[in-house]
């Protein structure tokens, strides 16, 4: 980040974030400095990417728990589902 500060290059971070009333979020932030004859500044946009995020981490605890299950089988499992026309 401390480079598309300095430098101009585009900023695209998710990160962390504690609001105000002590609630931990996501934060999806995009931007870029923009230097003109008024001064320096950042201009971009930020977006909470909570709920988000929250099913992508709920997904990857899925599977991990998953994988762990088969992984220590002893024997492979499978499920099939039969169709009938």
């Amino acid at each position: 980040m401390e480079e598309g500060v300095t430098d101009g290059s585009a900023i695209d971070l998710t990160l962390r974030a504690i609001t105000a009333a002590g609630e931990r979020s996501w934060l999806h932030i995009l931007g870029k400095r923009v230097e003109d004859a008024t001064g320096a500044r950042l201009i971009g946009a930020i977006q909470d990417v909570t709920e988000q995020r929250s099913a992508v981490d709920a997904l990857a605890q899925s599977e991990a728990r998953y994988r762990r299950l088969f992984d220590t089988r002893p024997t492979p499992e499978f499920t099939a589902k039969t169709q009938s026309h």
